[in-house]
């Protein structure tokens, strides 16, 4: 062959190479006449890199096996609900429904289908090997595995599925041993030995829903990576934002995975790049007007994005009208979904949520001289607010000044929002030396939600942290100045006194970013100058406080 004609060669397989990923094939499968293939597994064999497999409606009873080239597997609509209906593979109770060979990457893309009837000793749904493909959109139920139920071994992306009825004798009824990115999937009534939902999953969990799964140990969620943005029952473990309040999805029970209008998960997940749900309608949807900064951003916890207006609140109490006092207000509200506003003027109660996750503002949180007419005040010898620790991101209070309390606010770990308000003179009746009396957290203590955009402000503590301790969620755009801590002295025959720690903040250890900080004090009370010469006198030499 000349050089020519060489060259000629090299040239067409070079332009092959380069425009082949353009005209990749899109191959139909379906169970009527006239559609490429009968069975999905013959189109999978049959396939090229880049190339598509479109399912049409029909129950396709096999138990595939993906080669490792990265296609686009989908069915040819988005799932349904209610109801086992459109493209369904069974597996027969013979082995994985799917079954991938783990090189696959994030372009390897399977959605669409109800993966039923799945049988392993891993990953009765699907068995990833560790496989990156993208599982979005499918409704896995009813398989059984050792391990794993419904998914095992997907370590890239797993969004917006319905992962529902899963059983495993081991761990991870619904997911098990998957390291990528799990977000916005509803997981229900999965069931397992350990973590009935999910189990051994270490990549990152976000606006997922994990409600009325079953496990011996760890009903929900076990030896996975901190949730976030999720609603997860009974939850008592960490992360940010999480609730654990009734999704009310719509009629699970009869394969019905909408969320309700009144659903607490509307509106309330983190960012993600997501632009529909499990059955295409557009994501992120704003469907709340008026929210907080327990309102993240307008995406929805879960599978589905509900399209509608939601009339959260639901509920509105209005104090001095309904309720003369908040407290009274507080204890005639519904569990989730009330709102409290209150009007400008001077209360003076003490305040305890009691675990219910309502909302509790003024009437513009946002204005400032709203704020600072619209008055919660102490008795200086109890605490001011008081919290359970049970409420949730939901519950909020918003556009108050808090002062003379004790304490201001006593969290006892919740994970209440605290937003716009003003707290400041708290830390009860000072003693003849100027000391507070509350050793810690005068300001806020112990308070694990979101606490921004509050003026928090001449708080002591006769201890640490005048304006703020053991508080461990985020601390963000808040003003903190001239709060105290002051130390305190013992008998000077014991030779032992202090300075105090954490005028403004103490023993604060979550995220704590864009504050002003300012003017906050630690101190050591005088001694008396009799006290003073005796331990100078002790200690044989001369110093001072």
């Amino acid at each position: 062959m000349g050089n020519f004609n060489k060259k000629i060669l090299c040239l067409f397989i070079l332009l092959d190479i380069l425009i082949s990923p353009l005209y990749a094939e899109v191959i139909t499968v379906g169970q009527e006449p006239g559609y490429d293939f009968s069975q999905i597994q013959a189109a999978i064999d049959f396939v090229d890199e880049n190339d598509e497999i479109i399912v049409y409606p029909g129950t396709y009873t096999e138990n595939l096996q993906i080669k490792g080239n990265n296609i686009i597997l989908r069915a040819h609509d988005y799932i349904s609900s209610p109801g086992l209906q459109g493209v369904i593979i069974d597996g027969g109770h013979k082995a994985p429904v799917i079954t991938f060979a783990g090189t696959e990457t994030e372009g390897y893309v399977v959605s669409g289908f109800v993966i039923i009837n799945g049988d392993s000793s891993e990953g009765g749904g699907i068995l990833g090997n560790g496989t990156h493909a993208t599982i979005r959109g499918n409704y896995i139920t009813y398989n059984n595995a050792v391990n794993g139920g419904g998914i095992h071994g997907c370590d890239g992306i797993i969004e917006n599925n319905i992962i529902a009825r899963n059983l495993s004798s081991g761990n991870g009824g619904g997911i098990a041993s998957c390291n990528g990115v799990i977000r916005n999937n509803t997981l229900w009534n999965n069931s397992a030995n350990t973590g009935g939902g999910m189990e051994s999953c270490n990549g990152t969990i976000i606006n997922c829903i994990l409600w009325q799964n079953f496990a011996i140990i760890d009903t929900q969620i076990s030896n996975s990576s901190i949730p976030d943005h999720c609603c997860i029952q009974s939850w008592e473990g960490s992360g940010e934002n999480n609730i654990d309040v009734d999704p009310l999805l719509k009629d699970p029970n009869n394969g019905d995975f909408h969320i309700q209008i009144k659903s607490p998960c509307i509106d309330r997940g983190g960012n993600v790049d997501l632009t529909d749900d499990f059955e295409g309608n557009g994501r992120p949807y704003d469907s709340i007007s008026w929210k907080s900064n327990a309102f993240r951003s307008d995406f929805d916890i879960g599978a589905d994005e509900y399209e509608g207006y939601s009339p959260y609140p639901f509920h509105t109490l209005y104090v001095p009208f309904d309720y003369t006092s908040i407290q009274s207000a507080i204890d005639n509200s519904l569990s989730y979904g009330t709102e409290i506003v209150v009007s400008p003027g001077t209360y003076e109660e003490l305040v305890d949520f009691k675990g219910i996750n309502c909302v509790l503002r003024s009437t513009n949180p946002q204005d400032p001289l709203v704020v600072e007419n619209t008055i919660i005040q102490g008795d200086e010898i109890n605490f001011l607010i008081t919290f359970s620790g049970s409420e949730t991101c939901i519950c909020t209070l918003a556009g108050l000044t808090i002062t003379k309390g004790l304490r201001g606010i006593n969290g006892n770990g919740t994970k209440a929002t605290i937003e716009y308000n003003i707290i400041s003179n708290n830390g009860g009746i000072h003693d003849n030396f100027g000391m507070s009396s509350i050793d810690r957290g005068a300001g806020i203590y112990s308070c694990n939600g979101m606490i921004a955009n509050n003026i928090i402000r001449k708080n002591d503590a006769n201890s640490e942290g005048g304006g703020l301790n053991s508080c461990h969620g985020i601390i963000a755009n808040n003003t903190i100045y001239k709060n105290r801590a002051w130390g305190y002295s013992v008998h000077p025959y014991f030779e032992f006194w202090y300075y105090g720690d954490g005028g403004g903040l103490s023993e604060c250890h979550g995220i704590i970013q864009n504050n002003l900080i300012y003017y906050n004090n630690v101190y050591s009370p005088l001694i008396l100058q009799e006290e003073w010469k005796m331990i100078e006198k002790r200690r044989g030499k001369n110093q001072n406080i």
